[in-house]
């Protein structure tokens, strides 16, 4: 996977756009949740998402491991 284009791509690209498919998901917790499915394509988009804690401010909770997941990544970010 390191070999596609896509992953030449600014890290802050890829940022705003899991921030984009995280934005569009919202009627159902479900569908809140699908943009983590993108840490999980391959080890650089895994990478890029835990770096960004902006991704991570909006927090579903539906287990107390989830919920210290997301506070633990939001870091520093205004929850």
């Amino acid at each position: 996977n390191s070999t596609l284009p896509v992953n030449g791509l600014p890290h802050e690209l890829l940022v705003d756009i899991f921030r984009i498919v995280r934005d569009t998901n919202r009627s159902t917790w479900s569908r809140r949740m699908v943009w983590i499915w993108l840490t999980h394509v391959c080890h650089y988009w895994r990478a890029v998402a835990l770096s960004a804690p902006s991704l991570w401010d909006e927090i579903v909770v539906t287990s107390l491991p989830l919920l210290q997941t997301f506070i633990r990544r939001s870091r520093s970010t205004v929850l």
